[in-house]
């Protein structure tokens, strides 16, 4: 399960780090460019050349020391680091207010659990049948006049 949580969690952070390379990319070349205009007549050419090259942006962000990347790069890291540190911690066996833990202790939901056939079939409970005997007794139960009599109102 550990192994687990630490892969979901590598693969969140360069999820998160792909996205803000992108978008740090994004904002430099904003804040660098002089036309501004031509920028916005093609938004592509913003998010198409960080997304196709990702490694070598990120390594030319690292040499030019890009601070939007590192300051978003850095929230990413806390916020996998956290996630990480809650899962691993976070002690599911011995918390009673965690519904997963109420549902796994006992294979159903609150206090219940399933009853052996003894507890549901002694004496003064319920009685096991056939289903046969069941339809049997439930037919000869039946008025066969009141039945007959709907019928054929129909």
């Amino acid at each position: 399960m550990k192994k687990g949580i630490f892969i979901l969690t590598a693969i969140v952070w360069i999820v998160l780090i792909y996205l803000a390379q992108i978008l740090a990319y994004a904002l430099n070349t904003l804040s660098n460019s002089n036309d501004k205009q031509k920028i916005f007549s093609d938004i592509t050419q913003l998010f198409i050349p960080p997304a196709k090259h990702p490694i070598s942006t990120i390594f030319k962000f690292v040499s030019e020391q890009n601070t939007v990347f590192f300051v978003i790069g850095g929230i990413a890291t806390i916020i996998c680091i956290y996630i990480l540190i809650k899962q691993l911690f976070e002690n599911k066996d011995g918390n009673e207010k965690n519904q997963d833990y109420k549902i796994a202790k006992h294979g159903s939901h609150g206090s219940a659990k399933f009853a052996e056939d003894s507890e549901l079939f002694s004496e003064g409970h319920y009685k096991k049948m056939k289903e046969n005997d069941i339809t049997n007794y439930v037919y000869n139960s039946l008025d066969k006049s009141l039945i007959e009599e709907r019928s054929e109102e129909k």
